[in-house]
């Protein structure tokens, strides 16, 4: 499998986390967030993303990102910084645009909110089949443990900042490490 399709890969966790929590409704930003509430809408987001990402809608899952997440997102992993619209290029590109999802499952692990951001660290799993070069087929398990912070606008829940904090890739039981960095 040629290696930027599977470093492409590494950033499907952090790219489907942003897609899950980033819409919603609620109080205004006015309001300031309990964490229960938040709590509520968040995890009804990502089960709304886990519908998009079991269907393989990516159309309209970088759409649903481009809609809710702020003008200055950021995406962190692997030592690199992605803007918005390197993110939502990457939805449609790669190994994203390759793959074929047959499971997704996604926790919360920690939540804390304070006036009108939440963060959230989560960790989740994600299954899929990609082909490589030679046509052959691949089983691709990945898991992330991956912080973000929202901000609760009046139009509802918006990233601005997903920080992957550990991945592990298999790639047909084998773990996939990123490439060294090269050094000039």
């Amino acid at each position: 499998m040629k290696s930027h399709r599977c470093r492409s890969f590494l950033l499907i966790g952090a790219l489907l986390g942003v897609a899950t929590a980033t819409a919603g409704s609620g109080p205004s930003a006015s309001a300031a967030l309990d964490e229960r509430t938040a709590r509520k809408e968040l995890t009804a987001l990502y089960a709304q993303y886990s519908q998009l990402i079991k269907h393989e809608f990516r159309y309209p899952l970088k759409q649903f990102f481009l809609k809710h997440s702020t003008e200055d997102y950021v995406l962190k992993q692997d030592g690199k910084t992605y803007s918005r619209e390197d993110t939502a290029e990457m939805m449609e590109e790669g190994a994203m645009a390759m793959a074929r999802f047959t499971g997704h499952q996604l926790k919360i692990t920690s939540l804390a909110v304070k006036g009108n951001q939440a963060v959230v660290v989560y960790r989740d799993r994600t299954i899929a089949v990609m082909e490589d070069a030679n046509d052959d087929v691949h089983k691709i398990v990945m898991t992330t443990t991956t912080r973000e912070t929202w901000v609760k606008r009046p139009e509802g829940w918006m990233t601005r900042r997903t920080e992957v904090l550990n991945s592990k890739t298999l790639v047909d039981g084998k773990e996939m490490k990123p490439r060294p960095k090269k050094r000039r």
